[in-house]
């Protein structure tokens, strides 16, 4: 098993899937599947798929360690002290 850190960064100001979900992983974008369109406010039950460079589709399947909720999307700065604080505190 092998640790990652993720960031999934939702902006529902935004229009299209790609520009109001985002996910990045150990840092880099990940290619997000969508299934229909992301509505500007999220409830339980939306789901995603992570497509990956073999061209599969996969559900996501981990545990959560962290959450931390922003009161509106980070700055690329932000979002790099973000992920350099949570691969520091799982020592990833």
């Amino acid at each position: 098993t092998t640790w990652t850190y993720e960031a999934q960064l939702f902006d529902g100001s935004q229009t299209g899937n790609a520009n109001r979900l985002k996910i990045r992983s150990n840092g880099s974008p990940v290619s997000v599947g969508y299934t229909g369109t992301i509505a500007a406010t999220l409830g339980s039950g939306t789901g995603f798929y992570v497509s990956t460079s073999d061209g599969m589709l996969y559900p996501w399947n981990g545990d959560i360690a962290e959450i931390i909720a922003y009161s509106a999307v980070p700055s690329a700065g932000e979002l790099a002290q973000l992920e350099q604080y949570l691969a520091a505190k799982y020592g990833l």
